[in-house]
C-alpha cells in the first residue's frame, strides 16, 4: 500500500471516525456531532494537505477518508430521516464548505436537510 507522509494523521482519523461512527445512533444522537465530530476533521486535514506544498494523499488514503466522510454524511442524513444515495469526494466537500463557509449549511445543501 503507497503511503504519503500524511498516513499516521490519516490512519488516526479514519480509526477515530470509524469507531466513533459505529457508536453512533442516528435517533438518539445529536446531528451537530456527526458534523464536529466526523466531517470537521475530515474536510479540515484535506484542506491542510492541500494547503502543503509537499506531498499530496495517495489514492488509498483519499479513498478511505471519503468513506469515513460519506459513513458521516450519511448518519446525518438519517438523523433528519432524509435519504442518503450520494457519494460526495473530501475535494467536493472542501470546495463547497470554502465557497459556503459554513459546514453545517454546506452539508445541508448538498444532502437537501
Amino acid at each position: 500500500m503507497s503511503r504519503s507522509g500524511h498516513w499516521p494523521e490519516v490512519a488516526r482519523l479514519v480509526d477515530r471516525s470509524q469507531q466513533d461512527a459505529e457508536e453512533f445512533d442516528p435517533e438518539t444522537g445529536d446531528p451537530e456531532r456527526c458534523l464536529s465530530a466526523g466531517v470537521e476533521p475530515i474536510v479540515e486535514l484535506y484542506i491542510d494537505v492541500r494547503k502543503t506544498d509537499g506531498e499530496r494523499l495517495t489514492p488509498v488514503e483519499q479513498s478511505l477518508l471519503e468513506r469515513a466522510l460519506n459513513d458521516w454524511l450519511s448518519l446525518y442524513a438519517a438523523c433528519h430521516d432524509a435519504p442518503f444515495h450520494a457519494h460526495f469526494t473530501v475535494h467536493e466537500m472542501a470546495v463547497a464548505y470554502a465557497g459556503n463557509g459554513d459546514l453545517r449549511s454546506t452539508v445541508g445543501e448538498l444532502l437537501d436537510v
